[in-house]
């Protein structure tokens, strides 16, 4: 495990979840085109933890990151 990935929040990481489990297995996919818009959201309204990752971790890191690893961080 990468140590980004260590440093993520709590919330952080329950954003990016929660992003996934909403947007299905194409969810890295529509979490960067919302980044590339400046408009991460999470059930509607807008996530100030998905923005904070695009600001600090940025698409290369979400492209490298899986859901299983985002599960093991909170274990």
């Amino acid at each position: 495990m990468r140590l980004e990935d260590k440093l993520l929040t709590t919330e952080q990481r329950t954003a990016l979840l929660a992003y996934a489990k909403e947007n299905g297995r194409l969810w890295k996919s529509e979490l960067i085109w919302t980044w590339e818009r400046a408009s991460a959201r999470v059930a509607g309204d807008v996530s100030p933890e998905l923005q904070q990752l695009r600001n600090t971790h940025g698409p290369s890191w979400l492209k490298r990151v899986s859901l299983r690893k985002l599960q093991e961080i909170g274990t």
